[in-house]
């Protein structure tokens, strides 16, 4: 009898652990998908796109990119390009940005062509404390292809008054000292190296690959005719 018992909790221990164990998986396997559902969330169509009626031609700027080498306005001539403005101590908002263009670009690489696949450039408003070397490692963990820029303050505010962004040092206490404020939505640069338009995120990958699509097909259509 004893035995019996002994057996019979031994079965009853193994059908609660696998019970256990399942639905455990199947609350992961939810969560991974409940998170790729909250990244592709219906947006409003209008925080998806916006165009400039007159684009802004990027012409004199000179910064350094994440290799050491100059960066000018020639990085933006021939492709298109996708630019976020910030900083590698931004606690919030860039390292968001940046793993949404991540999921984009994944997108972005099933859709488009070669060709048409824009680089994407993030570019540090804070030189005083982010090395070129830093930054380059900061892009490439969110995505190897993802390049990085920056420059003396001066040759910075240049680039940011040309594409139309904006960024303020704010003096705060602290462990940092001071932290930065900066547009938030990426710009989009023609292979003309215009900026003709800006994405707000978050950004739903599918409908903003669709958008960069009409743009791009707009563009080839604008060069032919």
């Amino acid at each position: 009898m004893i035995w019996w018992n002994l057996s019979l909790f031994r079965l009853l221990f193994w059908i609660v652990t696998a019970f256990v164990f399942l639905v455990f998986s199947i609350h992961l396997v939810r969560e991974e998908s409940w998170q790729a559902r909250a990244v592709e969330s219906v947006l409003p169509s209008q925080i998806i796109k916006t165009s400039f009626k007159t684009p802004r031609k990027i012409s004199t700027i000179k910064l350094t990119d994440d290799t050491g080498n100059v960066l000018n306005a020639s990085f933006f001539s021939g492709r298109w390009s996708l630019v976020s403005l910030g900083f590698t101590n931004c606690p919030d908002v860039c390292p968001f940005t940046l793993a949404n263009l991540a999921v984009v670009y994944k997108k972005m690489l099933e859709k488009l062509a070669p060709e048409d696949l824009p680089k994407v450039l993030f570019v540090s408003v804070d030189p005083q404390r982010d090395e070129v070397a830093a930054i380059g490692d900061y892009v490439k963990n969110f995505n190897r292809n993802f390049r990085a820029a920056t420059g003396s303050t001066e040759m910075v505010d240049q680039f940011v008054k040309e594409i139309g962004g904006f960024y303020e040092i704010i003096n705060r206490k602290g462990a940092n000292g001071y932290s930065v404020n900066h547009s938030a939505e990426i710009f989009v640069v023609d292979p003309l190296g215009r900026v003709v338009g800006s994405l707000n995120p978050p950004l739903k990958p599918a409908a903003t690959v669709r958008k960069l699509q009409e743009m791009i097909s707009g563009f080839k259509k604008s060069r032919i005719s």
